[in-house]
């Protein structure tokens, strides 16, 4: 039920096998051990597309569709305000990649990573993606790209946007956010108001 466990624990037992030698289906049998043995071989495909993303091979990959977070809404981790969810987020993030992606820091409602290169500034813009749901995540900005949660809806005759231009959404008057940092804002515009 802990992702950050259960990652920790499976590449600890991963290092005990020869898994350059194998295809990922084989690696994880090897360490999961599964009473189906080709269980693991229909997710291969999603499981290549999400390491990219979270080592941030490249730009953009990542979406999640979400409903918006409400004002009085609380996080599972118990946060609730702007300023306690960016702090959250700042701290997921130095546990999930250590010092790995460069100076990561809580800024009032954001949380900001000043990365060491390109893909350290997308492996956090994705992770941001991913944990928006549970940190209460409402925009992720970096490299003139901007994820924005309440801009992720579609309709029958139009796909969900995914990333987009942050010039686009930048509205007048906002300053937009640095393209060298990734920016997490965690306010709403209910709470902003």
């Amino acid at each position: 039920m802990d992702p950050h466990y259960a990652t920790v624990a499976f590449y600890n037992h991963l290092e005990h096998v020869d898994y350059h030698s194998m295809s990922v289906t084989q690696a994880a049998q090897a360490v999961q051990q599964s009473g189906v043995p080709d269980g693991y071989a229909k997710h291969e495909g999603s499981s290549t597309a999400l390491t990219e993303a979270f080592h941030g091979a490249q730009p953009a990959l990542l979406n999640c569709i979400l409903d918006p977070v409400a004002k009085s809404t609380s996080t599972s981790d118990g946060a609730s305000s702007p300023a306690q969810r960016a702090e959250e987020t700042t701290v997921g993030l130095k546990r999930d990649y250590g010092d790995t992606l460069g100076e990561v820091r809580t800024d009032g409602e954001s949380a900001v990573v000043d990365p060491e290169n390109s893909e350290a500034g997308w492996a956090s813009a994705h992770w941001a993606v991913a944990n928006a749901e549970r940190l209460g995540i409402t925009r992720v900005s970096y490299d003139g790209q901007t994820w924005d949660r309440d801009h992720q809806t579609s309709t029958r005759f139009s796909p969900v946007p995914g990333w987009e231009s942050t010039d686009e959404l930048t509205e007048e008057g906002q300053s937009v956010p640095p393209s060298t940092q990734v920016v997490i804002s965690t306010a709403t515009s209910q709470e902003s108001a």
